[in-house]
């Protein structure tokens, strides 16, 4: 059974960290002083100055025994992508020494997607791993499994090393934050994560098939055919995006063809919303903007098919500013339609302003510009598609009864024949 006052601890706990309940210490030359961190109330981010050695793989112990490596080292803010050092490929060792009040309860990190692969020690003990990590390209393998691992502190310091190789990815290093804190808490949080994702998965699916079928047997609308196409593409995305849960349950899928599923899905995403909203508003947008726009992304998805991951992945910075094109571009339809008081599109207009709201956030938190927060994200895109699926309903009038209030959104309104 889900028990859903964790889901509430859990959301609060993540809308927490927004707020920044606790002002969260930074590490400072390589030492995060979390003595007085009082854990019981949230996890904390591990973000700061650590230390940082490029082109090199140190051993854990090495950090005990040899004082040179405290003398020859870089400082790196963390997390943070390798771009500063004008190279995405490569191979480095992260190293972090934490002072923690007296502390005898389980620990546990929150260990994000790393490009791409890693191999985490906590006090010398191997606590997580993704792919292998390697100096050579092919003796490495990337992985994304973002997981959350469980301690026992056996003092009152961490040393924390970190080694990543990246060669598979245009981006190098680690992106988003890691987080550390109790060991019950934190395993409510993954749990709530998952459980979340599977829920927006297999509502996505069931609302995409249900207006597939709509289509087929009750009218041949084709926004009702672009709607469920929406809602497909963005169920299998979630799949494969943010917690990559697919990759949970198989492991050993391909990285490579998992990051092209993901990109293509959110490429087809676009595709579709924008020939979805071309049929709602058929007076407001404009027809060439709108082949314009889907032609880009039919680009996109070219170009991720007949390159390798490390080609594709380039134009990833192009295309966020090619969709905040789209959204700004959908808010400007979607204004112009309220300026024309289009007769009953009030609840369509809703949803279609909390898609981009939502998407506009995924976007902000993509970049770093906010922390993510899985749990959130998915409900706000499971009620966002609920909401445009009851809207497509009263359109169809299939709940079955007559509505004469004029704010109600009928078909006609919406697809009348000019």
């Amino acid at each position: 059974m889900v028990d859903l006052r964790k889901w509430v601890i859990v959301l609060l706990s993540s809308l927490s960290l927004l707020a920044e309940a606790q002002i969260a210490p930074l590490a400072h030359e390589g030492q995060l002083n979390l003595s007085n961190w009082n854990f019981e109330q949230e996890p904390v981010k591990l973000s700061g100055a650590w230390n940082f050695y490029m082109s090199r793989l140190i051993a854990p112990s090495h950090f005990k025994y040899d004082s040179t490596f405290i003398q020859d080292r870089d400082f790196v803010d963390f997390p943070s992508t390798w771009g500063a050092y004008e190279r995405t490929e490569g191979f480095a060792t992260y190293h972090l020494k934490i002072i923690l009040a007296s502390h005898n309860s389980p620990l546990a990190l929150e260990l994000p997607q790393i490009y791409s692969s890693y191999h985490l020690w906590v006090n010398e003990k191997p606590i997580a791993k993704n792919g292998i990590v390697a100096t050579k390209e092919s003796e490495s393998k990337a992985q994304w499994l973002p997981q959350t691992l469980t301690f026992q502190p056996d003092s009152d310091t961490l040393d924390i090393v970190l080694h990543i190789s990246n060669y598979q990815h245009y981006k190098g290093g680690i992106r988003e934050p890691i987080f550390l804190g109790l060991a019950n808490t934190m395993q409510e949080r993954r749990e709530a994560f998952t459980i979340s994702n599977i829920i927006l998965f297999c509502g996505l699916i069931l609302i995409g098939i249900s207006f597939f079928f709509i289509f087929l047997f009750s009218t041949k609308e084709v926004a009702l055919l672009y709607f469920a196409a929406i809602c497909l593409s963005w169920g299998i995305r979630s799949l494969f995006s943010n917690q990559y849960l697919f990759i949970n349950y198989y492991p050993d899928f391909s990285w490579e063809l998992m990051v092209r599923i993901e990109y293509i899905t959110l490429y087809l995403t676009m595709i579709f919303t924008i020939l979805f909203l071309g049929r709602l508003f058929k007076s407001e947008i404009n027809f060439f903007i709108k082949y314009i726009l889907v032609g880009g992304n039919f680009i996109f998805i070219l170009i991720t098919i007949g390159f390798s991951a490390y080609i594709f992945t380039q134009f990833l910075n192009l295309y966020l500013s090619f969709c905040a094109l789209l959204i700004v571009y959908g808010i400007f339809v979607v204004l112009r339609a309220l300026v024309y008081e289009r007769a009953g599109a009030w609840l369509m207009i809703m949803s279609v302003v909390l898609a981009l709201l939502i998407f506009g956030y995924d976007l902000i938190a993509f970049e770093g510009i906010v922390p993510t927060n899985p749990l959130a994200i998915n409900i706000c895109y499971l009620i966002f598609f609920l909401l445009n699926g009851l809207s497509m309903l009263f359109a169809v009038r299939l709940l079955g009864k007559e509505r004469k209030d004029s704010t109600m959104l009928r078909w006609d309104d919406l697809y009348k024949k000019d």
